[in-house]
């Protein structure tokens, strides 16, 4: 079975991305609350406002990080499998899973990013490519687009 995942990036990678993100956060805004906590005007002295800039470019590091974790994470749920007998896929234009059985295939074509797929009651169905690399794309070019449907 050939599957295609939408995000590339490893659990560990995400795991790291968002520890790495929340421990900045946190540590930042730590450090913000002590300092007025203690009596330490935030904008008083030259040595106070850039210890302040340092730690506001750390929150917003730290933002960055929990995003990209977000992001990578939201596309993870999203693939295209299939085998010799059926397609299964998970779109985040389609966010069911859906399956197809490819004996009821006519033709397929690729135009514009999209996978179309007619089927023997002339009925069709666009499958969204955008996300997917280039050479994922290809390996679907070359399943999808010479494969020999039977009429």
């Amino acid at each position: 079975m050939e599957r295609i995942n939408f995000s590339r990036e490893s659990k560990t990678l995400m795991y790291l991305l968002l520890t790495v993100g929340i421990l900045s956060l946190t540590y930042a805004l730590f450090r913000i609350f002590r300092s007025i906590m203690n009596g330490a005007g935030l904008f008083s002295g030259h040595h106070h406002i850039i210890a302040f800039v340092g730690l506001l470019a750390q929150i917003i590091f730290g933002f960055v990080f929990i995003l990209l974790w977000y992001t990578n994470s939201k596309y993870r749920k999203y693939y295209i499998e299939w085998d010799d007998e059926k397609m299964r896929f998970r779109l985040p234009s389609k966010p069911q899973t859906h399956t197809i059985d490819l004996k009821n295939i006519k033709s397929a074509a690729i135009t514009s990013g999209n996978l179309e797929l007619w089927f023997r009651d002339d009925s069709m169905e666009s499958i969204d490519l955008k996300g997917i690399d280039f050479e994922d794309l290809q390996m679907i070019k070359n399943t999808f687009l010479t494969k020999e449907y039977n009429e």
